[in-house]
C-alpha cells in the first residue's frame, strides 16, 4: 500500500513540473515586431519584442518614432500549442489585418474598417512550434489589434507570451 501511495505523489510531482497537457517546455518571451511608419511595410522601423498582441492604441503612437496614423506592424515567429486539438484563432482589428498559422491564411482582411473581430480554425499537434505572422496596418483614426484563441481545453485567451518565441 505505501508503494502505490509514494507511485502515485511521484507522478503528481513529475507532471507538475511539466507545462499544460504535460509538456515540458521552456517559456516563450513574445513575437518579433517591426513597426513601419507607411502603411504597406515601408517608410522608418522600429523592431521590439512584444509580449502579447493586445493594444488599444486609439489615437496615439504605437511606438516612439512611428505615427499615430498610417503605419504598419508585422509579428513573426513561433507559436506552441499545449493540446493536440483543433485552434480557433480570434483576431479583432480596426483596419486591415492578415493572419498566418503554419504558413496557412486563417484571417485576410486588408481593408479598412472599424474595430470586428475575425476567426479562423487549424488543427495542430501538440508541443510542435509552428510559424504564425500577424500583419497590421492603421490608415485613420483608431487604432486597435488583439490575437486570442480558443480550443476544446484552452478557454478563449489573448494567447500567453509564454507560447509565442521568436523565429531562430
Amino acid at each position: 500500500m505505501q508503494r502505490s501511495i509514494l507511485g502515485i505523489s511521484l507522478t503528481l510531482v513529475l507532471l507538475s513540473s511539466c507545462g499544460p497537457g504535460g509538456l515540458n517546455f521552456t517559456p516563450g518571451t513574445g513575437l518579433k515586431a517591426e513597426y513601419y511608419d507607411e502603411l504597406e511595410f515601408t517608410g522608418t522601423r522600429a523592431v521590439q519584442t512584444d509580449p502579447q498582441i493586445d493594444f488599444d492604441w486609439g489615437s496615439d503612437s504605437p511606438t516612439p518614432g512611428i505615427a499615430p496614423d498610417t503605419f504598419s506592424v508585422r509579428w513573426s515567429g513561433k507559436i506552441l500549442v499545449p493540446y493536440g486539438e483543433e485552434y480557433t484563432f480570434y483576431v479583432t482589428s480596426d483596419d486591415g489585418v492578415r493572419l498566418y498559422v503554419n504558413n496557412q491564411s486563417l484571417v485576410s482582411e486588408w481593408n479598412e474598417h472599424s474595430a470586428t473581430e475575425y476567426s479562423g480554425k487549424i488543427t495542430l499537434e501538440a508541443g510542435k512550434r509552428y510559424p504564425i505572422r500577424l500583419e497590421y496596418y492603421e490608415n485613420d483614426g483608431v487604432a486597435l489589434v488583439k490575437l486570442e484563441w480558443s480550443s476544446p481545453t484552452v478557454s478563449r485567451e489573448v494567447i500567453p507570451a509564454k507560447y509565442l518565441y521568436l523565429a531562430p
